[in-house]
């Protein structure tokens, strides 16, 4: 075990992150390690997504935001991602 979180995306995420430019999917993929490493991260931002039950969200940049969830084995699912309207469905 390498000491970093599980992550797993769904099905969401991935159509998401295909519609990136390659600058965005890696500036994703950072934010994602970077979650893996330490989710308290101060870059990331993490919040509870306000109105959900157990939805989280974490910056990549000022504009652009990715959606997780814990799963009940304590991997993190990520959601979907891409600018703040995601968070009207996260």
């Amino acid at each position: 075990m390498d000491g970093l979180l599980t992550v797993r995306p769904s099905p969401r995420f991935l159509r998401a992150v295909r519609k990136l430019t390659p600058q965005q999917q890696a500036e994703t993929q950072a934010a994602i390690n970077r979650l893996r490493q330490n989710p308290a991260h101060p870059s990331l931002r993490v919040k509870k997504v306000r109105g959900t039950d157990g939805v989280w969200e974490a910056s990549v940049t000022m504009g652009r935001r990715f959606t997780f969830e814990y799963a009940p084995d304590g991997a993190i699912v990520i959601r979907n991602c891409n600018g703040h309207e995601i968070l009207r469905r996260p």
